[in-house]
C-alpha cells in the first residue's frame, strides 16, 4: 500500500493520471482553473512533479499516490460512468433527484472499504443488483435510481451510452439524451445539503475539507464538459450538474480533503506522506 487511503482515492471524480499525462495533457498547469482559490502556482508544481522524479525510496504505489495528488482533481471533476438527474426513479426532492452522481462518487468508494475493489483498475459498468450491494442496503428502488438512466447499473462511459437513457423504444425522442446533454468534466462546484442547509462534520483521521473552497467560480456557476465535445457555462443551480444536489455530492459532502482541494499538501508532504516539499 501506499500512503494514500484507496477510499480517498475512489472519491476523487477524476481520471487516471497516468492516462492522460504527459502524452494527451503535456503541460500539468492545465489541471487547475485559474478561479480556483487552492491552486498552486507553476512553479510550486514543477518542485512536485520534479520531487517525484527524484525522491529516492519509494513504492511504486507512492509514486502513483504522488502522482494523484499532483494531478488530481484539484480545480475540475470527472465523471468515468453516465449520470444524469432521475425524476422518475429517484423522485423530485432536491437531493435525491441528484443520487446517481451520489453512487459513483462515494459508493464506489465505499465498495473499496467494504469489498476490497481495486479503484486503480476499476472500469466495468456497476450493476447496483449485485448482492455484494446487499450489506449496504443497496436494494429495491435504490437501484434503478442510482443507475444510468432507467437501468440500474452505473454505465461506464463510451461512445454511444447516451441511447441507455431512452425509457421508450416506441417514442425515443421523448425521453432519450444526446451526447450534448451528458456531462463528462466539469468546474469544481460545492454546496450544503440542500435539506439541512449544512455541511457535514469532519471525520477523526482524515485532513478536513474546504467546504466552499472547492467552488471555483463561487456564486456563479460552472463551465461543463459534454460527451459530443462542446463546453458550457451552467448558472448554479439553473441545471446538472450545477444543481444544489449535485453540487453538494460533488463538492460539499466529503468533509475530508478530497476533490477540489490541494491534496498534495493535504496527504503527500510529512508527516502524511513520503515527501518534505511543499
Amino acid at each position: 500500500g501506499g500512503f494514500l487511503d484507496p477510499t480517498v482515492l475512489a472519491g476523487l471524480l477524476m481520471a487516471d493520471p497516468l492516462a492522460i499525462y504527459p502524452e494527451y495533457v503535456t503541460d500539468a498547469n492545465i489541471f487547475f482553473c485559474p478561479s480556483d482559490i487552492n491552486k498552486q502556482t507553476p512553479l510550486e508544481q514543477h518542485a512536485r512533479l520534479e520531487a517525484i522524479a527524484t525522491t529516492p525510496n519509494l513504492t511504486p504505489r507512492d509514486r502513483y499516490d504522488a502522482w494523484v495528488c499532483a494531478l488530481a482533481s484539484n480545480s475540475y471533476g470527472y465523471t468515468a460512468w453516465a449520470t444524469q438527474q432521475d425524476e422518475q426513479n429517484c423522485g423530485s426532492d432536491i437531493a435525491l433527484i441528484d443520487s446517481e452522481i451520489f453512487a459513483i462518487r462515494f459508493m464506489v468508494a465505499g465498495m473499496v472499504q467494504a469489498q476490497g475493489w481495486n479503484p486503480y483498475h476499476y472500469d466495468d459498468d456497476v450493476d447496483w443488483t449485485d448482492p455484494i450491494f446487499d450489506p449496504l442496503g443497496v436494494q429495491g428502488s435504490i437501484e434503478p435510481c442510482w443507475g444510468s438512466g432507467p437501468l440500474s447499473k452505473s454505465m461506464r462511459m463510451r461512445e454511444g451510452i447516451e441511447r441507455v437513457f431512452i425509457t421508450d423504444i416506441n417514442n425515443p425522442g421523448a425521453s432519450g439524451r444526446s451526447q450534448s446533454d451528458i456531462p463528462v468534466m466539469f468546474d469544481m462546484i460545492s454546496s450544503p445539503n440542500p435539506t439541512t442547509a449544512q455541511f457535514p462534520d469532519p471525520i477523526n483521521g482524515l485532513p478536513v475539507g474546504g467546504q466552499l473552497q472547492r467552488f471555483n467560480h463561487i456564486p456563479g456557476g460552472m463551465n461543463c464538459l459534454y460527451l459530443d465535445g462542446h463546453v458550457k457555462f451552467i448558472k448554479f443551480k439553473a441545471d446538472y450538474p450545477a444543481s444544489a444536489g449535485a453540487a453538494f455530492f460533488i463538492g460539499g459532502s466529503a468533509s475530508w480533503a478530497s476533490s477540489g482541494e490541494d491534496l498534495w499538501k493535504a496527504y503527500a508532504i510529512q508527516p502524511n506522506g513520503p515527501f518534505e516539499t511543499q
